[in-house]
């Protein structure tokens, strides 16, 4: 039995019914009250927390800038680094709809949860039709290389073609997922910005780690190479030196097919 049903039960009466006993259990009340609000607002702060990324084999990360994945205002609990400053469950509740139009939305640094949430999705509104498109919007500064592969092998895994669209910054792993979309529908927004990046380590990085760095840098210019039509070494070399795109500079390279105005259907 746990404290808190051992406070309960002695709430509940169990005590004998005298004076004494009653103030006892007046303090035991608040001493469950304070408890409790001492164990919700820890909650919440650990809920608030921005975590590390989550770099797949041992670290390995693509991302454009460094630095926490979220910015919060933990005095009001809203988001403003996502969805405009939701609260959390609106921000989800604005997912749910979404997915109803056959909308995938990647906001924040690419991680291991992430890459589940989208894979999850995207198999989803396979399973509801295997011929209507979907639309996967990104806004990222990318994340975990291997999480981005997760999300690479599901889009490449599924029967609709999935039309791609860049909002805000998207860059590293981010812009290989755009950049992946089905060939003529991929899309970004008039003020995208599209970067290039390849994957980096964390500091002293171990033999194995160095391996994996080599191979999934090879693979990430092969495969950006091989969408814009550019030759690997140019790839490599824009990629080293993070070099960015406006949207109509991304169209021009071959990072994505064309600039729109509206992104969701309906």
């Amino acid at each position: 039995m746990t404290r808190r049903d051992d406070l309960a039960r002695q709430l509940r009466g169990i005590l004998p019914s005298t004076a004494g006993a009653e103030r006892a259990q007046r303090d035991l009340g608040a001493q469950l009250a304070s408890e409790s609000a001492a164990a919700a607002e820890r909650a919440r702060e650990i809920a608030e927390e921005p975590g590390p990324l989550d770099g797949a084999e041992g670290g390995i990360a693509s991302s454009y800038v460094p630095g926490p994945a979220e910015v919060r205002d933990r005095d009001s609990d809203r988001h403003p680094a996502s969805a405009g400053g939701f609260r959390s469950q609106d921000f989800s509740a604005h997912a749910e709809q979404l997915l109803r139009k056959r909308v995938v939305l990647l906001n924040g640094e690419i991680d291991d949860a992430i890459a589940n949430t989208i894979s999850a999705q995207l198999l989803l509104l396979e399973d509801e039709d295997a011929r209507a498109d979907i639309i996967f919007l990104v806004n990222s500064p990318g994340g975990s290389v291997t999480a981005g592969f997760a999300i690479l092998d599901t889009m490449d895994l599924v029967k609709p073609d999935v039309a791609t669209c860049a909002l805000g910054l998207v860059a590293g792993m981010a812009q290989l997922l755009v950049s992946s979309g089905t060939t003529g529908k991929r899309a970004a927004l008039p003020q995208a910005v599209m970067a290039l990046s390849l994957p980096r380590l964390p500091p002293d990085p171990s033999p194995v780690q160095l391996a994996l760095l080599d191979k999934w840098t090879s693979e990430v210019v092969r495969m950006i190479a091989d969408g814009s039509g550019r030759p690997i070494e140019r790839v490599r070399a824009d990629a080293e030196r993070r070099r960015q795109f406006t949207a109509a500079e991304a169209v021009e390279y071959g990072l994505v097919d064309w600039v729109t105005e509206k992104p969701v259907p309906g």
